[in-house]
């Protein structure tokens, strides 16, 4: 099942290419059908398949010859690993494929904030749908869920609080991400979560500076960290609390 679920992911990453495309420029990711952005041409079927499309094709569209960006199939590979890991340490599952698609949500909101430093409202919603129903399955299955509901309000207030704080440093759309992923990690493996972003942060920090290709005005979107935070803590977070255990203890 890790294996299908693998495929899986990368045909949601796929469409998660759409996703981050499309919607933030309002178009329907419906119509028209996907089709080269330089020259309009429709692609065909075999020009659609993840990963190895972008390989048989040399990164170049098949009709115009323009490069690809290498971005398209790294995200439908890490989608894929996503659901590989994932479909390993939750199972596949109602919790598990939830779980899948709240990742590919998060992914999705990260490539966007990236992009044009907005969030997309459709996006949130879907993210706190699939966080709610990650409650509900685990409140089904006898799991206590109050601690999921209150990471996530105490999540929300602490980027509210860090707005405040840093007059504005931090966008609006920060406070319903760490609202979902308070959600769905729970207590423990948030703290873990946002302890994680803050090193990704830094690291990312430190290296730009030290390569001196940002300057210290330009604007850096915080929701790919957050998500990055999130996306480590979900799959290995047990594994690395437990190794923080041994180590204390």
């Amino acid at each position: 099942m890790t294996f299908l679920s693998m495929i899986l992911g990368l045909c949601v990453g796929s469409f998660l290419n759409v996703l981050v495309y499309r919607l933030p420029q309002d178009m329907s990711v419906n119509f028209p059908a996907s089709h080269c952005p330089n020259c309009g041409q429709r692609l065909k079927p075999h020009h659609l398949v993840p990963v190895l499309s972008f390989l048989f094709l040399r990164g170049k569209c098949a009709f115009c010859g323009e490069r690809i960006s290498w971005r398209y199939p790294m995200v439908e590979l890490l989608n894929g690993l996503l659901y590989g890991i994932i479909a390993v340490y939750y199972g596949t599952g109602a919790l598990g494929i939830l779980l899948m698609l709240s990742a590919s949500c998060l992914l999705a909101v990260a490539l966007m904030d990236l992009d044009t430093l907005e969030v997309h409202t459709i996006m949130l919603t879907a993210g706190y749908v699939l966080a709610v129903l990650v409650i509900m399955v685990r409140g089904y299955a006898g799991e206590s869920v109050w601690g999921y509901m209150y990471t996530g309000f105490l999540g929300m207030g602490l980027i509210m609080l860090i707005i405040r704080l840093s007059r504005g440093g931090m966008g609006s759309g920060d406070i319903h991400i760490l609202g979902i992923i308070g959600f769905l990690l729970g207590p423990a493996l948030t703290a873990l979560s946002f302890f994680l972003t803050s090193v990704l942060g830094g690291v990312y920090a430190l290296a730009v500076l030290s390569l001196g290709k940002r300057r210290g005005s330009d604007a850096v979107p915080f929701g790919p960290f957050l998500v990055g935070g999130f996306l480590l803590s979900l799959c290995f977070g047990g594994t690395i609390l437990e190794i923080y255990r041994k180590l204390l203890f």
